[in-house]
């Protein structure tokens, strides 16, 4: 029983090394900031005549991007990767990686699409035993107002091949849908 009490010792001794410790290795000394520096580490930078003069720089650099945003139609429709009907053993969950050639962010589910006629890319888990996912193309006609379900079928769950398939279309109600 003569290990049962170390940690006891080691957490009583604990506070006591730190105090030499202090002795031991001195903390560096901080060196003086020029007046400019100090200023600018209070954030005097930022009050008084330069303030303006920020903003209208900050204002003229954000422009060009608040001008390539992409906007919508009011009848737009949504393209979702997870399944709408769960009870479906063959079916797995997909990511859409593009429409039209342009890819999606990372984390975009459901994805914005317009109104017509688009080719979608989309993704699945691989199966076990493989490490490499695969990804399909599929032509879509999407009509404005809806969100289609995307999912991966397989006619095995042990098997790598699948193919997209739209599981469900519902409508999505957006502002000037019926």
């Amino acid at each position: 029983m003569t290990g049962g009490l170390g940690w006891l010792a080691a957490r009583a001794y604990k506070p006591l090394f730190s105090q030499y410790l202090e002795y031991i290795v001195p903390a560096p000394l901080p060196l003086p900031l020029p007046p400019v520096a100090r200023h600018r580490r209070l954030g005097a930078y930022f009050c008084g005549m330069k303030q303006p003069l920020v903003l209208a720089v900050a204002l003229v650099l954000c422009l060009p991007i608040v001008g390539c945003s992409t906007t919508y139609s009011d009848q737009v429709s949504f393209l979702d990767g997870d399944r709408f009907y769960r009870a479906n053993i063959h079916t797995s969950p997909t990511r859409i990686t593009a429409v039209d050639g342009e890819s999606t962010f990372l984390r975009e589910n459901p994805v914005r699409v317009e109104p017509g006629e688009h080719v979608v890319r989309v993704v699945t888990a691989p199966t076990a035993g493989f490490t490499v996912a695969e990804a399909r193309e599929l032509k879509l006609n999407i009509e404005p107002c809806s969100r289609y379900f995307i999912v991966a079928e397989r006619d095995n769950r042990l098997l790598q091949d699948w193919r997209p398939v739209v599981d469900h279309v519902a409508p999505s109600g957006g502002k000037r849908c019926p």
